[in-house]
């Protein structure tokens, strides 16, 4: 449903800037609110609590891989081939 989404409608530019507001705000607050067992968005850790690195440290890690290596490339492809004039102006 949302690749015909993205078909019918396009990718908006702009998207990227949202994206990386959203996790840059959504990734501390799960941390704040929820309890380790539940370890929603993995903010403790990858499938479980991670006791090799700090806390914060951790955070700021997982908030940079999803920007770098999900966010960066999901909006270079979706801009070439997705991209439309209604957004993009």
């Amino acid at each position: 449903m949302l690749l015909y989404l993205l078909v019918k409608l396009g990718y908006d530019k702009r998207a990227l800037l949202l994206q990386t507001i959203i996790a840059l705000v959504v990734l501390p607050v799960t941390y704040w609110v929820t309890e380790p067992e539940n370890n929603v968005n993995w903010v403790y850790g990858p499938a479980g609590q991670q006791n090799v690195l700090p806390d914060y440290l951790y955070l700021v890690i997982l908030a940079t891989v999803l920007i770098v290596f999900l966010y960066i490339p999901s909006h270079l492809l979706l801009s070439v081939y997705l991209a439309t004039k209604m957004f993009c102006q």
